[in-house]
């Protein structure tokens, strides 16, 4: 990782933490403000991998599937805005399922890592724990809306916490600039 990559990951880290303080100062209104930042992260994500196909992957091999992943993020994202008129237990199972095959593709991820002796397979398995306890504590708590709150947030927490922790760790690659 370059100096700037390292910069920008901690300044996304400490934005991730900053809205996991955000979610629980308008506790009241936590719900809203979870479905706000699912929908926009969304949205983003999706916009981000248009943008990507537009103007490099086209040219790739396998490139498409940028634009697909991008299109599908994307319309998750609207999806998700449109959903505020409806039951919250509908969209808590729709945030227990995003956690849940989150955490078990990067489950999957960090055991073929740890197969083959990559050495960053620790931090991608606590990543993906840190994602499936958030679906299973979210199973448990689905009747109160506000220590699913309280969760989100300390995931968020958790989750800036290891992006600021992956950009400081140091690197087994040696780059030549």
């Amino acid at each position: 990782m370059t100096k700037f990559q390292r910069i920008k990951e901690c300044l996304f880290g400490a934005g991730v933490i900053f809205f996991g303080v955000i979610m629980l100062a308008f506790f009241n209104d936590g719900y809203y403000v979870l479905m706000s930042l699912l929908a926009l992260s969304m949205f983003i994500y999706g916009i981000r991998y248009i943008v990507f196909y537009i103007t490099m992957a086209r040219h790739m091999v396998g490139g498409i599937s940028s634009l697909y992943r991008g299109i599908i993020a994307t319309d998750l994202g609207v999806f998700t805005m449109s959903l505020s008129s409806i039951p919250k237990v509908y969209i808590l199972l729709y945030f227990i399922a995003l956690h849940g095959i989150s955490g078990g593709v990067q489950l999957l991820r960090a055991l073929e890592q740890r197969k083959q002796g990559a050495p960053g397979w620790r931090l991608k398995m606590l990543l993906s724990i840190g994602n499936l306890f958030i679906a299973i504590a979210c199973i448990i708590f689905i009747r109160s809306e506000d220590i699913v709150v309280i969760i989100y947030a300390i995931g968020l927490f958790y989750s800036g916490a290891i992006r600021i922790l992956n950009a400081v760790k140091k690197s087994d690659i040696i780059y030549i600039q």
